[in-house]
């Protein structure tokens, strides 16, 4: 047997000789054979090819059967392991069920306090609207008070101007014609001062005077 000479790859020169004798081959009726010079290769080159492709590229289902292969490994079954994911699962749909649920009652309370935000501006709107009919019928009945004590002399002139004064602050323009408005339901504290009493006050005004010219 004659020596091999070195830094020579003998390995790689059989496959090229396979192969160059395989290509010098007749093709019959145009079909090339069957058997490819792949599988004529050295024993052992497909076994690692296939270590080489595994290495890169990895198996379908690789990493779930290595990951039972750790459940194992600790003392848990598949059935143990599907029965704690399912578990994870439902505790999961739980809490997003939850924080679902939770985030329509804030969207439910920030509604109801824009409901009572907007309320209570127009409660607020309403009671100075009052406030300041409140302020003419008081100013109107100080100086009128006023008047009176300041003259000694025809006083029933002063009741007509009060009276006349009185007509002229109720609202007729409206369906119920009144004074001031009504802000009763907004407070806590009954108001002493109401239409029902200014209404009271200006027919016996108006009956006074009435009396008064049939004297003349």
């Amino acid at each position: 047997m004659e020596d091999r000479e070195e830094n020579i790859d003998y390995e790689n020169e059989q496959m090229q000789a396979t192969y160059a004798g395989y290509s010098r081959r007749p093709v019959h009726s145009g079909f090339s054979p069957t058997i490819h010079p792949y599988y004529l290769f050295r024993p052992g080159f497909l076994e690692d090819r296939m270590q080489i492709h595994q290495g890169k590229y990895g198996y379908p289902g690789e990493q779930e059967n290595q990951f039972y292969q750790q459940i194992e490994t600790h003392g848990y079954s598949p059935l143990q392991v599907d029965q704690e994911r399912i578990k994870s699962i439902w505790k999961k749909e739980r809490n997003r069920i939850a924080a679902k649920r939770c985030r329509e009652k804030r969207i439910a309370r920030l509604k109801e306090l824009e409901r009572k935000e907007h309320a209570m501006i127009y409660e607020i709107s309403e009671l100075k609207e009052a406030i300041h009919d409140y302020d003419n019928i008081l100013e109107i009945l100080l100086r009128y008070i006023q008047g009176y004590l300041d003259l000694e002399i025809g006083k029933h002139e002063s009741f007509v101007s009060l009276f006349d004064r009185l007509c002229n602050l109720k609202k007729v323009g409206t369906p119920n014609p009144t004074y001031l408005r009504d802000v009763s339901h907004f407070l806590s504290k009954k108001l002493n001062v109401t239409n029902e009493g200014i209404d009271k006050i200006t027919e016996a005004i108006r009956g006074w005077l009435n009396k008064l010219f049939e004297k003349d």
